[in-house]
């Protein structure tokens, strides 16, 4: 319902190489990335934002506080710098990338803009770790 109400960005991220930290260093120590990863979303988002676990190693976020696309993209520009403080401190390899979409008031489901922010999520990881990408506007 926000989605369709509020002017915001959405964000897929996904944690990079994240089978590669249960199959060398056991689930136990993933659950503890995925929760690291999540106490960090909640750090960093605004307390408005709405914030989830898609299934796996993938979260969202839908923050109508950010403005602008400078503005989310310093959002995960913070995100990534708390996976290299969370790297440090769990001494295993934390990084994600990101499909940003903005949603402005088109009445925009919630299906069609997670579409777009999946798209140039796949975008990114087609760039290498640690990236993000931006969506294309929806045209109206």
């Amino acid at each position: 319902q926000a989605i369709k109400e509020e002017a915001g960005y959405f964000f897929i991220l996904d944690l990079d190489g994240f089978k590669d930290v249960n199959d060398s260093m056991g689930h136990l120590a993933g659950d503890q990335v995925i929760q690291e990863f999540a106490r960090l979303l909640k750090t960093v988002s605004d307390p408005s934002a709405i914030l989830g676990r898609m299934g796996g190693d993938e979260f969202a976020v839908w923050d109508s506080s950010l403005r602008s696309r400078e503005e989310a993209e310093e959002r995960y520009a913070a995100i990534a710098e708390g996976c290299r403080k969370l790297t440090q401190r769990l001494g295993v390899l934390v990084s994600c990338s990101a499909g940003i979409a903005s949603g402005c008031r088109t009445g925009e489901d919630f299906a069609s803009l997670y579409q777009r922010a999946d798209e140039a999520l796949y975008h990114a990881k087609s760039q290498g770790k640690g990236c993000f990408c931006c969506a294309a506007r929806k045209e109206n």
